[in-house]
């Protein structure tokens, strides 16, 4: 396998506009798509990937995942999972340069 595209997201734009709207269940289920699906994915082909000879995994992300771009409050499960997400991203690409996976 020589590219592995991630991109995975569950958004709450309409069930959880605000701080009194958050639901823990969405919340959760946003957390196991966005963060750990990419990352488990990933995991679960790395022996395909580490057999091409220039393997490259690229995980699309979200500028609502960026922090200093918050001007307004609300949806929270999307948000603070993106930003996860791309803590995730981080540490898998440390993870994966032994294997020359950029």
């Amino acid at each position: 396998m020589d590219l592995l595209i991630n991109n995975a997201a569950v958004h709450d734009r309409v069930t959880e506009p605000g701080f009194s709207s958050i639901d823990p269940e969405l919340w959760m289920d946003a957390f196991k798509a966005n963060v750990m699906g990419p990352t488990l994915v990933t995991q679960t082909l790395l022996k395909n990937l580490r057999a091409a000879p220039r393997a490259v995994v690229a995980t699309i992300g979200s500028q609502q995942g960026c922090l200093n771009t918050y001007e307004e409050g609300g949806i929270y499960a999307y948000r603070t999972t993106k930003a996860a997400a791309h803590a995730a991203v981080a540490i898998m690409a440390l993870d994966l340069r032994e294997y020359g996976i950029p």
